[in-house]
């Protein structure tokens, strides 16, 4: 179970968020969509990294560990914003809890959290120092971890709460205009936006990577490897191919730029390579991972919006990840509706047509869905458990606003 509560913390005045496997968070414009996936993002962090990082750093004391998530804490929501309001955010991965406070009247943010995760990082540390002093001099840090992590972290089931985590922004058309100028960019000092920076890492890693890993796993995974590429191709209206660092769409017989195609084959690009590529990289370390995923819909007509979720569909059974996705498109929830109708048809209907008209790779099942919305700030369900799906009435809504306003046009039109 993995869940957060967040008590006015800038747009947001509450917030329970159930995390499942696949979760969708859809809301007009600054109503706290990103705010909630980025705290997510932050707490997952630390436990995957910052947490696990340190246990090979003797001057790292619980003390240490606080303040370096405060600091990061202020990078990634900037306490201009925050330092004079008390909020309250709790965040629980199964038996570990987090917690953050901006107490009243104090002007002072703390970070804590519970006895049995500070137990665990204890044993965790006091392993590896059994470990180093059993190595040669020459020992490999990153193997004497891997062992501690196999023998005692993993056997323990401890793997699922400590899962690594790719956040994936909007505005990532950014790095596709960048392209392979990016690190010159990033190292020169420019103030950029935090996220942007880790996703840019973790796109260009993942665009490097791409075909290499297409080509290790099609003998592993054929019709996964297959079906994505023919997704991510539809997507693209053409072929990634990457020459000599550049990024480039090849369409029937000429090849573009990213540079210079279309905004949503810039805004596309970076997601879908990331999407596909960075769970098969974890895959290769035995590891799962997480990815937030900010406004998949964006510049992209409807159907390719389906298309992108079939692939989060499909990556998410086939490799076990899991998924947050913020968004403003009903054509989403539409699309994600459509694999949860499709899996509970199936149960009931064992006929070799419908199996081959709907494609088993892209089924949802409806209890590993959560889907939210804000209304004033406050976070509310829009899963229909009646109709095992989530709820039409925002759809509804936004097409009634529509109706509404073409019908007093039409009540003025006098042709």
């Amino acid at each position: 179970m993995e869940k957060l509560s967040v008590k006015n913390f800038l747009v947001i005045k509450e917030a329970e968020f159930d995390i499942k496997k696949i979760n969708i968070i859809i809301g007009k414009q600054a109503s706290g969509k990103s705010v909630l996936s980025k705290l997510v993002y932050f707490f997952r962090e630390f436990l995957s990294e910052t947490l696990l990082n340190s246990i090979t750093d003797e001057e790292i004391n619980k003390s240490k560990l606080k303040s370096l998530a405060i600091s990061k804490f202020n990078r990634y929501f900037s306490s201009d914003f925050w330092i004079l309001d008390y909020f309250e955010i709790k965040y629980q991965n199964h038996e570990f809890e987090i917690v953050l406070n901006n107490k009243k009247n104090k002007k002072k943010l703390t970070f804590d959290y519970s006895k049995n995760l500070s137990n665990l990082h204890g044993k965790l540390r006091n392993q590896y120092k059994k470990e180093i002093k059993k190595s040669t001099a020459d020992f490999d840090k990153n193997k004497v971890l891997d062992d501690i992590f196999d023998k005692d972290f993993f056997k323990e089931d401890h793997s699922i709460k400590f899962t690594p985590v790719t956040f994936i922004p909007s505005n990532r058309y950014f790095l596709s205009m960048l392209d392979n100028n990016m690190f010159f960019f990033f190292k020169n000092g420019v103030n950029i936006d935090p996220f942007i920076e880790n996703f840019g890492f973790d796109y260009n890693i993942s665009k490097s990577l791409y075909q290499k890993v297409c080509d290790a796993l099609t003998k592993s995974f054929p019709n996964f490897i297959i079906k994505s590429n023919i997704l991510i191709e539809n997507i693209l209206i053409g072929k990634f191919i990457l020459e000599k660092s550049k990024s480039w769409i090849e369409y029937k017989d000429s090849k573009t730029s990213i540079q210079f195609c279309s905004s949503g084959q810039q805004e596309a690009l970076p997601m879908l390579l990331t999407l596909f590529t960075a769970p098969l990289l974890k895959l290769y370390e035995n590891k799962l991972l997480s990815i937030i995923l900010e406004e998949p819909e964006a510049h992209l007509f409807p159907v390719a919006q389906k298309h992108i979720i079939s692939l989060i569909a499909s990556i998410s059974n086939q490799l076990d990840t899991n998924f947050i996705i913020t968004t403003h498109s009903p054509y989403i929830l539409t699309a994600i509706n459509n694999l949860i109708y499709t899996a509970d048809v199936r149960k009931n209907n064992d006929s070799d047509e419908f199996d081959k008209e709907f494609d088993t790779s892209y089924d949802i099942q409806y209890e590993n869905v959560s889907a939210y919305t804000f209304n004033n700030g406050v976070l509310e369900t829009i899963l229909d458990d009646d109709a095992r799906l989530i709820g039409t009435n925002i759809i509804d809504g936004v097409s009634d606003y529509f109706e509404d306003n073409f019908n007093k046009l039409a009540s003025f039109d006098r042709s």
